[in-house]
């Protein structure tokens, strides 16, 4: 990560529907990619980490989350 990288911590309130933790946050790391811009970028910074791609082309369209996330 560059020295323009921003951590922006975020506690969601309280919610009935999704478990959201008040004592984790979620870090956005703002310019953490600065360097990346397109597509191809991302599935090669993907592939260099051996991040497969289950992240590719499947967006649920219902409310759900990851437990081990944190």
């Amino acid at each position: 990560m560059g020295a323009d990288v921003n951590v922006e911590k975020i506690i969601f309130p309280v919610s009935e529907w999704v478990p959201n933790n008040q004592r984790l946050p979620v870090l956005v790391y703002k310019n953490a990619l600065s360097g990346a811009s397109t597509s191809d970028d991302f599935e090669e910074l993907f592939a260099n980490n051996g991040w497969s791609g289950i992240w590719r082309n499947g967006v649920f369209d219902y409310q759900h989350y990851h437990s081990g996330a944190h």
